[in-house]
């Protein structure tokens, strides 16, 4: 049997003194719509609890200077190659745009000998079926490698005390017809087993009016024909209740012809058994639909022989100076690994005639005031040159105290979640209803 574990060693929960009472991080967070780990970070550095509370993280939405260039946060992280999450965390931590931008991540690669041969972690956590963070636990404290990888885990069940007997939390949610996250988060909030088990979640139907009639969310996706997901999303993004009825699906869907039938993208690929991306990969990079969707990936052994010595694929292109994509798709096409890694790129851009003249779809996004990503996404998806170009982007403007903002704006201005506010507009509430509701907790 496993040994309780002493008060000592048990992990102690710290409340904070927030307006006159005493919070966890987790209720802090819910409070002010902050991610827990953002007020647990800025409280670690110092920072009292009105500021690590009050402060809104920055990136939701607003536009960063950096070299005197405006970029959103996805755009900013597609220039610099860093990880979107990382750049808003390091923002979130009062870090400057410059440092934020050139502070590299390096990932050291480790290997681990194991029966004879060398492995990195994540492979021994693929081959083991053992996740990479209790293998590194384990060997932390001194496991040897066979025991590591072969003692399996044990699930610990948490036993809750209700009307005189123990049952686990998935017992209880089948006793109480409530789902075990909705329990397990009541608990947390410092709910009584009775109360937790017995109060019903509220769940309200929405009813929109389409053509004099009332519907509720269900019933307007089954009359329309349109996914009920699809239909939610179109409402969050603000659309008219006539075009989110009116709008199929297949308008904006490219289909291919293939053994004489017609498949969407999707279809295709999952036909196949083969990775969505790596066929539009393909076909934005000039394959015809045969070529994408016939050259098979045969996976390679982890390891590469060059100058005498093993070196993983990661490893190869940093001492080199190239892409894994550029070597992979190369070795892909049968290329030894030193004729792989020696043949310099050519750097050779696309150019697409516009008006009488060669421009890249950098230089074209400039001319013609649009987002590079955007130009690209709409040619990858099949657009022409001039539909591309001239599709506005229709954005959607709100007015209050007087001033015009896109939703993102207001909802930065007032401290609203983005989601939140999209979703109170859908559904007809007016924007000062929307603006100053407080969530509720």
């Amino acid at each position: 049997m496993r040994k309780r574990l002493n008060s000592e060693n048990r992990r102690v929960k710290n409340y904070y003194e927030y307006k006159g009472k005493k919070y966890s991080i987790t209720q802090l967070a819910q409070i002010s719509e902050i991610d827990h780990r953002i007020i647990r970070s800025r409280l670690n550095m110092g920072w009292d609890i009105e500021r690590a509370v009050n402060t809104r993280p920055r990136g939701d939405g607003t536009c960063i200077e950096f070299k005197g260039e405006e970029y959103t946060l996805p755009e900013l992280a597609e220039v610099s190659g860093i990880n979107y999450k990382t750049i808003r965390g390091r923002l979130a931590r009062g870090w400057d745009i410059d440092r934020v931008v050139n502070t590299k991540i390096e990932k050291e690669v480790v290997y681990l000998e194991y029966r004879g041969k060398e492995y990195t972690l994540f492979e021994l956590a693929e081959m083991s079926g053992i996740k990479r963070r209790v293998i590194r636990g384990r060997l932390a404290r001194g496991w040897d490698i066979e025991r590591a990888l072969n003692t399996k885990p044990e699930i610990k069940k948490v036993y809750l005390e209700y009307k005189g007997k123990e049952y686990t939390l998935a017992e209880l949610a089948e006793l109480s017809g409530i789902n075990y996250r909705v329990i397990n988060s009541r608990l947390e909030r410092g709910w009584d087993i009775d109360r937790a088990l017995n109060t019903k979640p509220e769940t309200k139907k929405v009813y929109l009016e389409y053509k004099g009639k009332e519907y509720s969310l269900a019933e307007l996706a089954k009359m329309s024909g349109i996914n009920y997901k699809t239909l939610c999303s179109r409402l969050a993004h603000g659309w008219s209740i006539d075009r989110v009825v009116n709008t199929k699906m297949d308008e904006n869907i490219i289909y291919f012809e293939y053994e004489g039938k017609k498949y969407n993208l999707s279809q295709i690929a999952k036909m196949r058994g083969i990775s969505y991306g790596t066929v539009r990969y393909r076909l934005e990079h000039g394959y015809d639909i045969d070529k994408a969707l016939n050259i098979k990936i045969e996976k390679m052994d982890g390891y590469y022989e060059y100058d005498g010595k093993k070196y993983t694929l990661t490893q190869l292109v940093k001492m080199k100076g190239l892409s894994v994509r550029t070597v992979y798709e190369r070795l892909e096409r049968g290329w030894d690994i030193g004729k792989a890694l020696n043949t310099k790129p050519d750097n050779v851009k696309k150019y697409y005639n516009y008006e009488g003249g060669k421009y890249s779809i950098h230089q074209l996004a400039n001319k013609m005031g649009i987002n590079d990503r955007t130009l690209r996404n709409r040619l990858a998806r099949g657009w022409d040159i001039e539909r591309a170009l001239h599709t506005e982007i229709v954005k959607e403007y709100f007015e209050y105290d007087g001033t015009k903002y896109t939703a993102h704006q207001l909802a930065n201005k007032m401290g609203i979640n983005y989601r939140t506010l999209r979703y109170r507009l859908a559904h007809g509430w007016d924007v000062n209803r929307a603006v100053n509701t407080k969530t509720k907790k």
